[in-house]
């Protein structure tokens, strides 16, 4: 919605349709605050923004990325091929534990010996930060 704002969309009807699946508001009340001023400052600030959130974004991904790298060369402590990992909790989908297209919690394992994620209110981020105290 950001994309087409910036490259002169208007239309609140056809911005209200480019609305995430997970938004509440109703198409109605999307369109509603759409329908404004794009005032020419506001159209650069909201640009700046964007780019920046972009930038992140991909930073963001080169420390994920370098995280999986530096994980990699630690030691082994079981072989996921010979012990498997435990299933997954029950609810929580596997996209949650993927950093860089990787599943964090299989490294997690190779590397601890024991599935932290298993424990409430544990996910795989929460296990790395444990595991390195």
């Amino acid at each position: 919605m950001i994309e087409a704002i910036l490259a002169g969309q208007r239309d609140a009807e056809k911005l209200a349709n480019l609305a995430d699946r997970r938004v509440r508001a109703s198409k109605a009340t999307i369109q509603r605050a759409l329908k404004g001023d794009y005032r020419a400052e506001h159209l650069f600030v909201l640009k700046v923004a964007f780019e920046l959130h972009g930038t992140y974004e991909k930073k963001i991904h080169e420390c994920d990325e370098q995280i999986i790298a530096e994980m990699a060369k630690l030691p082994t402590r079981v072989d996921p091929k010979q012990t498997p990992l435990p299933p997954r909790k029950p609810g929580r989908a596997r996209i949650h534990d993927l950093i860089a297209r990787k599943d964090l919690r299989e490294e997690l394992y190779r590397w601890t010996g024991v599935d932290l994620t298993a424990i409430e209110g544990i996910g795989v981020l929460t296990a790395a930060v444990i595991e390195r105290i």
